[in-house]
């Protein structure tokens, strides 16, 4: 049987990572951001030398790692290429965690100790930051866009309702 992988991308102060990380603590699954990938592309010699481009080479090692990963074991990516990679095999759900505005806001001012104006402001930055990101790294090797199977809101659900819609999910498949 294949292995199972969740690919988890998310808005600024969506708690999109502690629900990855929550999600794979309670299968017993290691959760991969793109930290871990370079680490793993480096170990595993994943790293593309010939492409002179910093940018290039880097997104070349992490997608090498992540098909690397998901052939040996079920696992969970957060905030990585890995969508883009695994689109379109049976056994991969593609997660987008999004949040309400006032939610991010709070979530802003508790995790990164910002007033309520610096906070709108890290929310809008890093959200076109992100949309920048995903136009252009979410795209599958033939070029269209990734598409998700599920969008949950954390400030509707919860991390832990988030996560059990999540594995809800995971065990229809």
């Amino acid at each position: 049987m294949a292995n199972k992988t969740v690919c988890i991308e998310r808005e600024y102060g969506s708690n999109g990572k502690n629900v990855a990380q929550w999600l794979a603590k309670s299968l017993s699954l290691e959760c991969y951001d793109k930290k871990d990938l370079w680490r793993i592309a480096e170990e595993n010699h994943l790293v593309r030398e010939d492409l002179e481009d910093e940018n290039e080479r880097d997104l070349a090692a992490q997608r090498e790692a992540v098909k690397l990963l998901s052939d040996r074991a079920s696992c969970v990516f957060v905030g990585t290429c890995a969508a883009s990679v695994l689109q379109g095999r049976p056994k991969n759900l593609n997660v987008f965690i999004r949040a309400d505005l006032e939610s991010k806001i709070q979530w802003a001012m508790s995790n990164e100790t910002l007033n309520r104006e610096q906070a709108e402001e890290r929310i809008a930055q890093m959200g076109e930051r992100r949309v920048e990101i995903r136009k252009n790294h979410s795209t599958t090797e033939d070029g269209d866009p990734v598409e998700f199977d599920l969008t949950v809101s954390t400030s509707k659900f919860g991390m832990e309702g988030t996560v059990e819609i999540i594995k809800k999910c995971l065990s229809r498949m």
